[in-house]
């Protein structure tokens, strides 16, 4: 049997009540769909929406597709785990694709101290749509959600609540492991957890005063000095199997 291939559909197109209605593909769905896969009508592909629904769907003619039955309803990830991370001159869009497929369900770039400024939210659109590739890819049910970058005192001036954890990588510093802070704690008391890391310059004095005073708990990623993306993936992948989503061994 021919492995179906998968779309994530933003929930709009599909409409209130999807099941057996038509929905238009975009150019680009069009001919991934006819084009590459070589998919004629008639024959079926799988669809996502993002919202942690999947359905077995049916291509028509004239670029245009229905769904025919929903296959998997999927609850929404808990904990939810958040990355809060500085820009980097290099493989920022490597970190969003690489971190979808590690679970993360929320990114929060941060404009910090000692790292590159961003060009507005113009490059927004284009990282969205890395997102939505890389959830396809790994088959996942649920988009993680893309922030516009922020500054980090903002970002990280969040009040503290009861189902909330927040642990703030560092390097160079004799602090706890994040492994062992995160396997001190209960996953159903955890509601959300957010991971902060710095950019390539690390975070300056007056960012680890301000996270400090903000109550964020200081965390290492290890002996080593890890480049950013590497320190986020780490922190993801940690995240990851500590929620229970993989299995390493």
């Amino acid at each position: 049997m021919r492995e179906q291939r998968r779309l994530l559909i933003d929930p709009v197109r599909l409409g209130s009540d999807p099941l057996h209605q038509p929905f238009a593909l975009s150019q680009g769905e069009s001919h991934y769909l006819g084009r590459v896969l070589r998919l004629a009508a008639g024959d079926s592909f799988l669809v996502t929406d993002g919202c942690g629904q999947l359905w077995q769907a049916c291509l028509e003619r004239s670029a245009m597709a229905r769904l025919e039955a929903l296959l998997a309803r999927e609850p929404v990830p808990r904990p939810r785990i958040t990355l809060l991370s500085g820009l980097v001159r290099k493989d920022q869009e490597q970190l969003l694709r690489l971190g979808t497929e590690l679970g993360c369900d929320g990114f929060q770039p941060l404009i910090c101290d000692h790292s590159r400024r961003d060009r507005g939210n113009s490059r927004l659109e284009r990282r969205q749509l890395i997102c939505c590739e890389a959830a396809e890819q790994c088959e996942r049910l649920w988009l993680p959600r893309l922030w516009p970058p922020r500054p980090s005192r903002q970002a990280l001036d969040t009040a503290p609540s009861p189902g909330l954890r927040r642990f703030l990588c560092v390097a160079r510093q004799q602090r706890p492991g994040l492994a062992a802070q995160l396997a001190a704690l209960d996953p159903p008391a955890v509601e959300t957890l957010q991971l902060a890391l710095g950019p390539e310059g690390g975070w300056s004095r007056a960012e680890l005063a301000f996270a400090a005073a903000a109550g964020w708990q200081f965390a290492s990623l290890g002996p080593h000095v890890l480049r950013a993306v590497t320190g986020g993936l780490t922190a993801l992948a940690l995240a990851q199997q500590w929620r229970g989503g993989l299995l390493l061994g």
